[in-house]
């Protein structure tokens, strides 16, 4: 029987400040996880046409299970992690935001629970944002529910231990900041079961956030009501 493995995917953007904390962060745990489970893995890390010096750090950190994808322009982290999935080899697909705010450990209560037709589906205990942040993320979950489904409890949560045929099967449209909400509507519309795992979320180290709150927000709520209105069409077979 193959081997269980899976693929490490994220995206990164001016990181410079964090990125070898991150990655030694993450490789560690692997290493000792896969060890420990007798899997595979691999890191797959986009770097988003970063403006410091922050692709210097993270090839410094000579993974020799990570590759580096760069983008000649700055694409967005939606953009960029549909090239790390695409890029993926293994059957299971985590997506990790380069920040560091998903402690990677989470891991160790997200795996027992995976399956060939099963997203393992982060929520967070607390979100660590400010207000407008968290009203914000509260309001588009709102609206997935309502428009597509309440199974995954936190739709906006990047943390989901995703089968990788799902995203074979269905295209990544979404960019910027609107991928957490996408992956949660492919697995919907893949039809895969669902388990939903409480997961830590932690305070930013070091750099900025990136998300622009008025522009990644509207654009949030309007890519919400389209995959909704998709979402209706697919069920009924009129598309």
């Amino acid at each position: 029987m193959a081997r269980e493995s899976i693929s490490v995917v994220s995206a990164m953007f001016n990181e410079a400040e964090s990125i070898a904390n991150t990655l030694s962060n993450w490789a560690n745990f692997l290493d000792e996880f896969a060890k420990q489970k007798q899997i595979d893995y691999e890191i797959i890390l986009v770097d988003d046409a970063s403006t410091d010096n922050s692709l210097e750090v993270a090839q410094e950190q000579k993974l020799n299970k990570m590759t580096i994808i760069q983008n000649g322009t700055n694409l967005g982290a939606g953009k960029s992690l549909s090239f790390a999935i695409s890029a993926a080899k293994y059957k299971y697909i985590l997506v990790l935001d380069s920040d560091n705010q998903f402690p990677i450990s989470n891991l160790n209560s997200v795996w027992p629970l995976r399956g060939d037709n099963t997203v393992v589906a982060g929520r967070r205990r607390s979100k660590q944002a400010g207000l407008s942040a968290k009203l914000g993320s509260k309001f588009s979950n709102t609206l997935f529910h309502l428009l597509i489904s309440n199974k995954i409890s936190d739709s906006n949560c990047a943390f989901k231990l995703i089968p990788r045929w799902a995203f074979t099967n269905t295209p990544i449209r979404g960019n910027r900041m609107l991928y957490s909400g996408e992956h949660s509507y492919i697995c919907l519309r893949n039809n895969l079961a669902v388990e939903n795992v409480a997961v830590s979320h932690v305070s930013r180290r070091g750099g900025l956030s990136k998300t622009k709150l008025l522009r990644d927000g509207v654009g949030r709520l309007i890519f919400t009501v389209f995959l909704g209105l998709e979402f209706y069409l697919v069920k009924r077979k009129l598309i």
